[in-house]
Protein backbone atom coordinates (compact mmCIF):
# COMPACT_ATOMS: atom_id res chain seq x y z
CA UNK A 1 0.00 0.00 0.00
CA UNK A 2 1.41 3.71 -0.93
CA UNK A 3 0.62 6.41 1.04
CA UNK A 4 1.00 10.24 0.43
CA UNK A 5 2.28 12.97 2.68
CA UNK A 6 2.00 16.23 1.36
CA UNK A 7 5.10 17.91 -0.06
CA UNK A 8 5.04 20.98 1.81
CA UNK A 9 4.92 18.85 5.49
CA UNK A 10 7.58 18.43 8.20
CA UNK A 11 10.19 16.60 5.33
CA UNK A 12 9.88 12.87 5.27
CA UNK A 13 12.63 10.69 6.46
CA UNK A 14 12.76 7.51 4.71
CA UNK A 15 13.08 3.98 6.21
CA UNK A 16 16.15 2.80 5.98
CA UNK A 17 15.08 -0.13 3.25
CA UNK A 18 18.24 -0.92 0.44
CA UNK A 19 16.23 0.47 -2.86
CA UNK A 20 14.09 3.08 -2.99
CA UNK A 21 12.54 3.11 -6.22
CA UNK A 22 11.28 6.58 -7.14
CA UNK A 23 8.70 7.12 -9.71
CA UNK A 24 6.05 9.74 -10.41
CA UNK A 25 2.50 9.81 -12.13
CA UNK A 26 4.26 11.52 -15.60
CA UNK A 27 7.28 13.15 -16.72
CA UNK A 28 8.31 16.48 -15.46
CA UNK A 29 6.81 16.03 -12.25
CA UNK A 30 9.72 16.50 -9.75
CA UNK A 31 11.40 12.72 -9.72
CA UNK A 32 14.68 13.76 -9.52
CA UNK A 33 14.11 16.54 -7.18
CA UNK A 34 12.57 13.85 -5.16
CA UNK A 35 15.27 11.46 -5.50
CA UNK A 36 18.33 14.23 -4.12
CA UNK A 37 15.83 15.43 -1.17
CA UNK A 38 15.57 11.47 -0.25
CA UNK A 39 19.25 10.74 -0.76
CA UNK A 40 19.68 14.53 1.08
CA UNK A 41 17.79 13.09 4.44
CA UNK A 42 19.61 9.84 3.90
CA UNK A 43 22.90 11.13 4.36
CA UNK A 44 21.83 13.40 7.42
CA UNK A 45 20.97 10.11 9.14
CA UNK A 46 24.40 8.92 8.33
CA UNK A 47 23.07 6.55 5.91
CA UNK A 48 25.50 6.42 2.53
CA UNK A 49 23.12 6.61 -0.43
CA UNK A 50 23.49 6.26 -4.61
CA UNK A 51 21.50 8.01 -6.96
CA UNK A 52 21.39 5.19 -9.83
CA UNK A 53 18.80 6.16 -13.01
CA UNK A 54 18.72 3.22 -15.42
CA UNK A 55 18.16 4.35 -18.78
CA UNK A 56 18.71 8.24 -19.32
CA UNK A 57 17.81 9.61 -23.17
CA UNK A 58 17.97 12.71 -24.29
CA UNK A 59 21.74 12.71 -22.75
CA UNK A 60 24.77 14.37 -24.43
CA UNK A 61 28.00 15.27 -23.63
CA UNK A 62 28.81 19.03 -23.89
CA UNK A 63 31.47 18.44 -26.80
CA UNK A 64 29.13 16.23 -28.67
CA UNK A 65 29.81 16.73 -32.55
CA UNK A 66 25.72 17.09 -32.71
CA UNK A 67 25.14 18.93 -29.62
CA UNK A 68 23.73 22.12 -31.49
CA UNK A 69 21.62 20.35 -34.01
CA UNK A 70 20.11 18.19 -31.32
CA UNK A 71 19.70 21.07 -29.05
CA UNK A 72 17.54 22.89 -31.93
CA UNK A 73 15.71 19.69 -33.32
CA UNK A 74 14.46 18.80 -29.29
CA UNK A 75 13.40 20.56 -26.53
CA UNK A 76 14.78 18.03 -23.70
CA UNK A 77 18.46 17.66 -24.91
CA UNK A 78 20.32 18.01 -21.91
CA UNK A 79 24.31 17.77 -21.03
CA UNK A 80 23.62 16.55 -17.61
CA UNK A 81 21.44 13.94 -16.55
CA UNK A 82 18.72 13.05 -13.58
CA UNK A 83 21.22 10.99 -11.72
CA UNK A 84 23.80 13.65 -11.97
CA UNK A 85 21.41 16.20 -11.09
CA UNK A 86 20.04 14.61 -7.79
CA UNK A 87 23.78 13.45 -6.81
CA UNK A 88 25.07 16.76 -7.14
CA UNK A 89 22.01 18.41 -5.29
CA UNK A 90 22.37 15.61 -2.92
CA UNK A 91 25.91 15.82 -2.44
CA UNK A 92 26.14 12.23 -2.85
CA UNK A 93 27.55 9.48 -5.80
CA UNK A 94 25.08 8.89 -8.59
CA UNK A 95 25.27 6.47 -11.93
CA UNK A 96 23.05 5.75 -15.17
CA UNK A 97 22.85 2.32 -16.00
CA UNK A 98 22.69 3.23 -19.89
CA UNK A 99 22.21 6.56 -21.70
CA UNK A 100 20.97 7.74 -25.33
CA UNK A 101 21.42 11.07 -27.12
CA UNK A 102 17.98 11.23 -28.81
CA UNK A 103 15.04 12.19 -26.38
CA UNK A 104 12.41 9.46 -26.71
CA UNK A 105 11.38 6.29 -25.29
CA UNK A 106 14.55 4.20 -24.51
CA UNK A 107 13.74 0.95 -26.96
CA UNK A 108 13.50 3.73 -29.64
CA UNK A 109 16.59 5.98 -28.53
CA UNK A 110 18.17 2.55 -28.26
CA UNK A 111 17.17 1.55 -31.44
CA UNK A 112 18.48 4.57 -33.33
CA UNK A 113 21.52 4.44 -31.42
CA UNK A 114 21.89 0.67 -32.63
CA UNK A 115 22.53 -0.55 -28.96
CA UNK A 116 20.85 -3.03 -26.68
CA UNK A 117 19.27 -1.58 -23.65
CA UNK A 118 19.83 -3.64 -20.52
CA UNK A 119 17.69 -5.81 -18.82
CA UNK A 120 15.46 -5.64 -15.88
CA UNK A 121 17.75 -8.81 -14.91
CA UNK A 122 21.12 -6.23 -15.38
CA UNK A 123 19.40 -3.74 -13.62
CA UNK A 124 19.21 -5.38 -10.52
CA UNK A 125 22.66 -7.10 -10.62
CA UNK A 126 24.10 -3.45 -11.33
CA UNK A 127 22.24 -2.31 -8.29
CA UNK A 128 22.92 -5.32 -5.95
CA UNK A 129 26.63 -4.41 -6.91
CA UNK A 130 26.29 -0.54 -5.99
CA UNK A 131 24.94 -2.17 -2.63
CA UNK A 132 28.23 -3.55 -1.64
CA UNK A 133 29.36 -0.01 -1.53
CA UNK A 134 26.24 1.92 -0.27
CA UNK A 135 23.45 1.52 2.44
CA UNK A 136 20.95 2.56 0.03
CA UNK A 137 20.34 2.97 -4.03
CA UNK A 138 17.49 5.29 -4.95
CA UNK A 139 16.42 4.12 -8.43
CA UNK A 140 15.08 7.10 -10.62
CA UNK A 141 12.50 5.82 -12.69
CA UNK A 142 11.35 7.35 -16.39
CA UNK A 143 7.87 8.84 -15.79
CA UNK A 144 5.26 6.41 -14.25
CA UNK A 145 6.58 3.08 -12.01
CA UNK A 146 5.25 1.17 -15.40
CA UNK A 147 6.80 3.39 -18.52
CA UNK A 148 8.84 0.90 -20.75
CA UNK A 149 12.70 0.86 -19.93
CA UNK A 150 12.96 -1.92 -22.75
CA UNK A 151 10.59 -5.01 -22.25
CA UNK A 152 10.73 -3.67 -18.63
CA UNK A 153 9.92 -1.00 -15.76
CA UNK A 154 10.77 -0.21 -13.27
CA UNK A 155 8.32 -2.77 -11.07
CA UNK A 156 10.00 -4.86 -13.31
CA UNK A 157 13.78 -4.12 -11.50
CA UNK A 158 12.03 -3.86 -8.40
CA UNK A 159 10.66 -7.33 -8.65
CA UNK A 160 14.05 -8.67 -9.64
CA UNK A 161 15.85 -7.03 -7.07
CA UNK A 162 13.27 -8.77 -4.53
CA UNK A 163 12.83 -12.19 -6.02
CA UNK A 164 16.59 -12.67 -7.27
CA UNK A 165 18.72 -10.96 -4.81
CA UNK A 166 16.53 -10.72 -1.80
CA UNK A 167 16.53 -6.77 -1.32
CA UNK A 168 13.44 -4.80 -0.06
CA UNK A 169 12.33 -2.54 -1.98
CA UNK A 170 10.02 0.74 -1.50
CA UNK A 171 8.70 2.49 -3.55
CA UNK A 172 8.17 6.05 -3.51
CA UNK A 173 5.68 7.99 -5.92
CA UNK A 174 5.68 11.59 -6.57
CA UNK A 175 2.51 13.21 -7.35
CA UNK A 176 2.20 16.62 -8.31
CA UNK A 177 -2.02 16.26 -10.17
CA UNK A 178 -3.17 15.63 -6.38
CA UNK A 179 -4.93 19.41 -4.96
CA UNK A 180 -1.29 19.17 -2.43
CA UNK A 181 1.30 17.52 -4.49
CA UNK A 182 2.25 14.70 -2.82
CA UNK A 183 5.76 12.39 -2.67
CA UNK A 184 4.32 9.15 -0.93
CA UNK A 185 6.54 6.02 0.55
Amino acid sequence: MLSTIPANTTPWAPRSVPAQAVSGTDTGVGKTVASAAVAARLRSAGIRPHIYKPVQTGLIAADHPQRSELEQNYRDVVTRGDAQVAGELANCPYSTGAAFALPMAPQAAAAESQEDLPTAADHAACIQQLLQHHEVVIVEGAGGLLVDLGDHTLADIASQLQDQHHVSVQVVVVDVSAPVPVVGP
